[in-house]
């Protein structure tokens, strides 16, 4: 019988060098077996109720009348990826309607404005709330910026995590090196107004919408609803932010496009010119995206790339690509003199060599110059290299410097060719130019009125000392204006809404990919947006250990996170935007901060959200065996939203006891099930699991006070008489209420059965729907038993406690389900011990019923089922130590037992695990190793 997961390494210390020998014989290893893992065994089925729980579930699932409460339906990996694909692009396009109104907006108010009168900026209609100066005092601002300074008035709300908000308006934000009062902003502050009433209704209309917003061409940013922006450190104001900088601007701006950027290097570009040189390529960069494709050449007497790495590629503009070029262009020394003419050349063979291939973004091409001065325009070069290829080139110039000597040679080599010049003074000019180059790239789509639509990489909101609904993607899309009669229409700016990738997890609910399974979203690059083992902090230990965001953190590669399993087939048919799915393999899924791990045999499913319109992938890997199958409620006895119970008093009549009763659960009804929840008040579900969530304006604002147990009873039994609008996931809530009225048979059990006087300290079971019963044994401290909840409460926004997960995962096709050993860290050098057993049928899980014995309690029985002459609580000539399915010390006949316990084996002997990692015993002068287990499993040795 395989009925213990319980590693034993006994360490045994020779008196005498010469008599080295293995002492534990298998008797020993089989009588451990047989008496504390049988034992313990017997004590978990009796004292938790487990035999009477499994026989419930049975009578619900085959009773002999033929009327099954519970049927089990085999899980269609594909259909089920297509689903949640379907789920994500409904989301999305909620919030990308959101946008397209604000832009309908915008546009149709556009044709009704005389762009060509200027008022005075002091005209009443010109003062705006700027966050800048909101709620200042009159001596903390100019006296110019009077006009800006608004007081409003704002209140914590629920929806927008508590910030100080205010619905009644939004506010404006320009950044510092754009003058507040500048012409072309006062008319964008003006004519943006009318954005308010669209916030509120886009808000109304969709109450689980976020932050809504619009960035001007001239730097201006509208946004709703208002909050006061508070930054990292006093030095830091509001206006440092530049909407014209951000990806959700720029990618909804221009098309993805190929950048190659020659930079002078020669010895006239010395001191203050690199300087600027250097932060004009910084601007450039800044605007380029994940879709786009770029690099950085010098020129002197000679071409070179500043990344030999990169030699005669584009490559990706991706966080770390940028990084390094940049770095590497710092590097660069001025020297010689400059020959343009062969760096255009390499210039444009390389966009060729991309062209012909089909390689790169596929759309714009462009080419950049910065220098401080050019004899020619070479046009003729660039001439013969344009009739090569029929897709545009646009070619920009900035000079660098006030000297005017080559300023018309350097002009006309852009603007004859489709491009745009600027001349760059000092640092100050630097980003008003560069973000000049935009407009002209967005010309082609202003003419069409193109209005596609962009989502970023996802990122974290740091705009008030914090980080904001966690990751959001930003949804983009352009509005063009006709600024005047008879010209066409050009940018008029961007709007846009974040959408909090925990939304996107909300449609990819745990009971959908159950226990060990996990659903994951990446972009079309193949970069991680939401992941299971995405970890974006770390921790700053010689900084007081402070978290940090890692670099790059939004640039993760999936075939990081998975590797070899996804390599050369998810990766690949998700850039190919294709459904399909892997063969069997196995994953390793790490726990408890990869303190530990499982290996987990399953299927990887994959499919495209929609290719056209959001450049998002769905994944989802299905364990084998229990991850192949699931609990339904029969048809007969699902709650549906149209036969919902409006009163309570139908439920005065069940009899709680009906599972206790085997016979009788055949009587059982809907309506039973139903009233179940209300009449068991001793249940507990996760709140971290979206089971219901309130939809109108009144609840979604006091939403977080309100439990998901409540939310459930609300929208079972009040809803139609308080007006309150909740939305269910009904086939959770379906699983909660037959877990519920299943497993109150629990009750009755543990009131017969009392376990506290043998050392059990709590018995609990945890359904798969995430019900959870627990019956305490006594009376204990808050903080001992504030330890064992948080194990025992441990649900992630899409996972089980860490315990659940090994020991559904552990010998899933074992004939007898083994227990599994959690140690508890209970108090300084205390510890206690979880013990669990998962209640299956044929690889499915019902459940996972378990019990927390004190440490003594547990010392005990173990010392004296495995007392022996090589293993014993007195160590005299041997240490044995006990360590679980990861190697994780529960006890030892050490001293420092207590201290060590919780400790990986390797920290604590070191020894151990090296005699493993030679599969024989190492004879040495002063020990020998050996490992036995409690199961006869060889491939979770050590």
């Amino acid at each position: 019988m395989e009925l213990s997961a319980l590693l034993l390494c006994i360490i045994i210390v020779l008196l005498n060098a010469y008599e080295s020998e293995a002492i534990t014989s298998n008797r020993d290893k089989n009588r451990i077996r047989d008496t504390f893992g049988i034992n313990m065994n017997v004590d978990l089925v009796h004292y938790t109720g487990y035999s009477v729980l499994n026989g419930v579930y049975e009578k619900a699932r085959k009773s002999k009348s033929g009327k099954n409460i519970i049927q089990v339906q085999r899980t269609n990996g594909t259909e089920l990826i297509s689903a949640m694909a379907n789920d994500l692009r409904k989301l999305l396009k909620k919030k990308h309607n959101a946008v397209r109104r604000l832009v309908d907006t915008l546009e149709s108010h556009s044709k009704t404005i005389n762009w060509g009168s200027v008022q005075p900026a002091d005209a009443p209609e010109f003062s705006y709330y700027n966050v800048e100066y909101m709620n200042k005092k009159p001596d903390e601002i100019d006296e110019q910026y009077e006009p800006q300074r608004k007081s409003l008035q704002l209140t914590p709300d629920d929806r927008f995590l508590n910030r100080p908000v205010n619905f009644s308006r939004s506010v404006v934000q320009v950044p510092f090196d754009v003058y507040s009062r500048r012409s072309d902003v006062l008319r964008d502050a003006n004519w943006t107004r009318i954005l308010d009433e669209k916030f509120k209704k886009n808000l109304e209309n969709d109450p689980s919408l976020k932050w809504q917003y619009f960035g001007t061409t001239a730097g201006l940013l509208r946004f709703y609803p208002p909050f006061q922006w508070k930054m990292y450190s006093d030095s830091d104001r509001p206006n440092v932010y530049d909407c014209r900088m951000k990806p959700w601007y720029t990618k909804a701006a221009t098309f993805p496009k190929d950048m190659i950027i020659l930079v002078d290097s020669s010895g006239s570009m010395e001191g203050l010119k690199k300087w600027v040189a250097s932060h004009i390529v910084q601007a450039l960069v800044d605007t380029l995206g994940d879709n786009d494709f770029f690099n950085i050449l010098t020129y002197s007497d000679v071409v070179e790339y500043v990344e030999p790495c990169f030699d005669g590629t584009l490559v990706r503009a991706d966080g770390g690509n940028k990084g390094k070029l940049m770095e590497s262009l710092r590097h660069i020394q001025p020297k010689s003199v400059a020959d343009l003419s062969s760096a255009l050349e390499a210039a444009f063979n390389l966009t060729l060599k991309f062209h012909s291939t089909n390689s790169g973004s596929g759309c714009y091409s462009s080419v950049v110059i910065i220098t401080d001065g050019a004899t020619y325009d070479y046009q003729d070069l660039m001439d013969r290299y344009n009739n090569l290829t029929d897709r545009q080139i646009r070619v920009f110039s900035y000079l660098v410097g006030s000297d005017t000597s080559y300023m018309e040679s350097v002009r006309d080599i852009a603007c004859n060719n489709d491009g745009f010049f600027q001349q760059v003074l000092s640092r100050n000019d630097i980003k008003e130019k560069v973000l000049r180059y935009l407009t002209v790239m967005n010309r082609p789509q202003a003419i069409q009125e193109d209005h596609h639509t962009a989502w970023t990489k996802p990122y974290y909101d740091q705009t008030y000392l914090d980080y904001g609904f966690g990751l959001v993607s930003t949804v983009s899309a352009p509005a063009y204006v006709r600024r005047s009669s008879g010209s066409g229409k050009t940018l008029g700016g961007v709007a846009a809404t974040d959408v909090p990738i925990d939304h996107m997890l909300n449609v990819m609910p745990i009971h959908r990919t159950g226990v060990n399974g996990y659903a994951f979203v990446v972009t079309n690059n193949g970069y991680v947006v939401a992941h299971p083992k995405l970890e974006t902090f770390f921790t700053k230990m010689y900084h007081s250990g402070t978290l940090s965001i890692k670099p790059n953190y939004n640039s993760i590669d999936i075939d990081a996170l998975e590797g070899a399993a996804v390599n050369e087939t998810i990766r690949t048919s998700i850039l190919a935007n294709t459904i399909g799915r892997t063969e069997y393999r196995k994953a390793i899924i790490p726990l408890d901060s990869w303190k530990r791990f499982i290996l987990v045999r399953g299927r990887y499913y994959f499919s495209s959200v929609d290719q056209e319109k959001f450049p998002f992938h769905v994944g989802a890997f299905l364990p084998d065996l229990y991850g192949k199958q699931k609990l339904e409620l029969s048809k007969s006895y699902k709650i549906r939203k149209s036969s919902r119970l409006s009163v309570e008093k139908n439920c005065t009549r069940v009899d709680w006891s009906l599972p206790y009763k085997y016979p009788a659960i055949e009587d059982v009804s809907r309506e039973d099930l139903a009233c179940g929840i209300l009449a068991n008040q001793t249940i507990w579900l996760p709140d971290t699991w979206r089971y219901c969530y309130p939809r109108n304006e009144s609840v979604a604002k006091s939403g977080k006070s309100m439990s998901q147990l409540e939310l459930i009873k609300t929208y079972l039994f009040q809803q139609q008489k308080s007006n309150i609008s909740i939305e269910c996931d009904l086939e959770m809530v379906n699983l909660v209420l037959v877990d519920v009225f299943i497993t109150s048979a629990l009750e009755v059990y543990w009131n017969d059965y009392p376990s506290g006087e043998y050392g059990v300290v709590v018995v609990f079971s945890i359904s798969s729907s995430g019900v959870q019963r627990r019956r305490w044994q006594s009376v204990y401290r808050a903080e001992y038993k504030q330890n064992i909840l948080n194990v025992l409460t441990g649900f992630g926004r899409q996972s089980y406690p860490s315990f659940y997960r090994r020991t559904v995962a552990y010998k899933p096709n074992a004939a007898s389900t083994p227990c599994l050993y959690t140690l508890i860290k209970t108090g300084i050098n205390r510890t206690d011990i979880l013990v669990s057993k998962a209640l299956r049928r044929n690889g499915l899980v019902y459940a996972v019923s378990g019990m927390v014995i004190s440490a003594e309690n547990f010392t005990d029985k173990f010392w004296n089922d495995a007392n022996s002459s090589t293993c014993s609580r007195n160590p005299n000539a041997y240490l044995c130590y006990l360590i679980d399915d990861n190697g994780i010390l529960l006890l030892s006949n050490t001293d420092s037992w207590k201290y060590d316990a919780g400790k990986s084996i390797a920290e604590v002997d070191a020894l151990c695990v090296r005699w493993r990692g030679t599969e024989k015993a190492a004879k040495t002068t002063t020990a020998l190793c050996q490992i036995y287990q409690t199961h006869s499993d060889p491939r979770l040795d050590i």
